[in-house]
């Protein structure tokens, strides 16, 4: 019997394919660990740039304040 031809590309093209299913399992994976690493950093970093810009604020606002009030303490002297 003669061989067919078709038949041994089909079983080619199945053994090529049989390695992209664990190659597009692995880079899900990669893509998940990276989001995860971001995720981690910004729980970390992320309340406490907010509370480094809250700070710089309120430096400012009391700064502004004690500028105040020493100048109307200056002027109740006079």
């Amino acid at each position: 019997m003669k061989k067919n031809s078709f038949k041994e590309l089909e079983s080619l093209y199945i053994q090529g394919r049989s390695t992209g299913a664990q190659e597009t399992r692995q880079k899900i994976e990669s893509n998940i660990h990276l989001f995860g690493f971001i995720s981690n950093i910004l729980d970390v970093y992320l309340p406490k740039a907010g509370n480094v810009i809250q700070s710089l604020g309120s430096f400012k606002t009391e700064k502004n304040m004690s500028d105040l009030t020493n100048n109307s303490d200056k002027n109740s002297k006079i």
